[in-house]
């Protein structure tokens, strides 16, 4: 009986063992677990399928642009390139405020040239009106498009306003001008702000935007005595045309520097299919003549309808 026992004993089926740690016979390594064919292959499919995993995050991570990735450093603005970038945001604020009041000493010669007494109160009011109108709009324009291009295109409709005056024959001619200007202007400061924003890290900021605005200022005080003696020795005109060659300063100074951008945009057409809904249209088209009627009031009451 214990030879039968023992003759049948390598007949039967061992169980299989599973040792975590490899052995050693005649120097080699291997595994005392015993795995079948099956087994390859489906260990080998989720090893390819963790493999094609880590190949695919390794893509999707590195689509990801620098600014969104949290470890990779920001790319701020420094030497030359931050001093181009702050100069020209700087005299783009300084002649905004200063063409809020370099008119007010021209406004006598102005109404005398086209006999226009009665639209004397115009000339400064639908420059800031321009402006009051569409600064709801200009915040969505800038987080959806690229700073640099978007704060050129608001400054050139400054300047195409700021040459319209200068060239105005009229006195119709010369509050459409300002109307042009003051939409300009809408996009300018508050472009000046995020572009200081995307350039420089946040305990610099507070610095930079008080040089800004500091210099800024100074336009706005010394407006009328730059108007006074523009209009003194030389003509009213070249209160507006004061602006042409310092705005043609400026586009050189921008476009030939690259402005960081921390926030990315979306692309240009993806913006143009949804902008209705991107920019609330509806609710500029409601809120833009309801202000439209207010400024009105405004400024006929007392006057033209007492």
């Amino acid at each position: 009986m214990q030879s039968q026992e023992v003759s049948s004993a390598p007949h039967q089926q061992q169980p299989s063992v599973s040792l975590d740690h490899p052995e050693k016979t005649d120097g080699n390594y291997y595994s005392s677990s015993i795995t079948s064919p099956s087994q390859h292959e489906s260990d080998g499919e989720l090893v390819d399928g963790k493999e094609g995993t880590a190949e695919t995050n390794t893509a999707a991570a590195s689509s990801v642009p620098p600014s969104q990735n949290q470890n990779a450093t920001p790319d701020w603005a420094h030497g030359f390139r931050l001093f181009n970038i702050m100069a020209a945001v700087t005299f783009v604020s300084f002649l905004m405020l200063l063409d809020g009041t370099i008119i007010v000493a021209a406004v006598s010669r102005i109404t005398d040239d086209f006999n226009s007494l009665n639209d004397i109160g115009w000339y400064g009011a639908v420059y800031q009106l321009g402006s009051a109108v569409f600064q709801p709009l200009t915040g969505k324009i800038y987080m959806k498009f690229k700073p640099k291009w978007t704060f050129l295109s608001f400054f050139a409709l400054f300047e195409l306003g700021s040459l319209i005056c200068g060239v105005a024959n009229s006195s119709g001619m010369l509050i459409g001008g300002r109307v042009i200007a003051g939409f300009g202007t809408s996009g300018m400061l508050n472009g000046a702000m995020i572009i200081i924003a995307e350039s420089a890290p946040m305990h610099r900021r507070p610095t930079l935007i008080g040089m800004v605005m500091g210099i800024a200022q100074l336009g706005l005080a010394s407006g009328p005595l730059f108007g006074g003696l523009l209009t003194q020795y030389a003509t009213w005109r070249w209160c507006f045309y004061l602006n042409l060659p310092i705005g043609g300063l400026v586009a050189v100074m921008l476009v030939f520097v690259r402005i960081p951008q921390q926030h990315p945009r979306p692309p240009p057409m993806s913006v143009v299919r949804s902008i209705h809904s991107d920019l609330d249209l509806l609710g500029f088209s409601i809120f833009s003549p309801a202000l439209i009627m207010l400024l009105l009031a405004l400024q006929w009451g007392g006057t033209t309808f007492a």
